[in-house]
């Protein structure tokens, strides 16, 4: 008898372990991938001009989002100078470039888990008449393709395709 209560025992154990190694492995298959973006950055050839109206390099900014709320409502020198205390907890990531006119680049990157929004801003001179700003929704597990285009005095975002080429595009 106490041999059969060991083995039972021992079989009962086993048994554990395999179900919490089980639970834990279907954990990390069921997991969804991480959300990425796949943003592409043209210029205009006429981009930002100075005073005597020559196209100039401009910097760009890329926030990764939790809420795009704050980003929405934000001024721009605020956002600019401040922009980790004014988005807080709303911002997991941050990168920031110079494009010059007439040029285009392609940023690819992995997103939080908690990202939901991609926000740009554009430092042009002219801000008063300038579109700045832009933002786009991103799914949860999936590849997100985003052109942006900066004009003359504009920013403008939409959710592109993957067409084949270098890193989506």
């Amino acid at each position: 008898m106490n041999i059969k209560r060991r083995v039972f025992l021992a079989a009962g154990v086993v048994l554990s372990g395999l179900l919490i190694a089980g639970c834990a492995t279907t954990a990390k298959i069921m997991a969804p991938d991480p959300a990425k973006v796949v943003i592409r950055i043209s210029s205009s050839a006429d981009l930002n001009p100075d005073m005597m109206g020559r196209a100039s390099p401009i910097v760009v900014r890329v926030y990764a989002l939790k809420s795009d709320d704050t980003f929405n409502n934000a001024d721009f020198f605020a956002l600019y100078e401040q922009d980790t205390s004014i988005l807080g907890g709303d911002m997991t990531s941050r990168d920031e470039m110079d494009i010059p006119p007439g040029e285009s680049i392609t940023i690819e990157k992995e997103l939080n888990i908690d990202a939901r929004y991609i926000g740009i801003i554009a430092a042009y001179r002219d801000l008063d008449n300038a579109v700045w700003r832009g933002r786009i929704e991103t799914p949860l597990d999936k590849t997100t393709y985003i052109d942006v285009t900066l004009g003359k005095a504009s920013l403008s975002i939409k959710k592109g395709e993957k067409k084949g080429g270098f890193l989506g595009f």
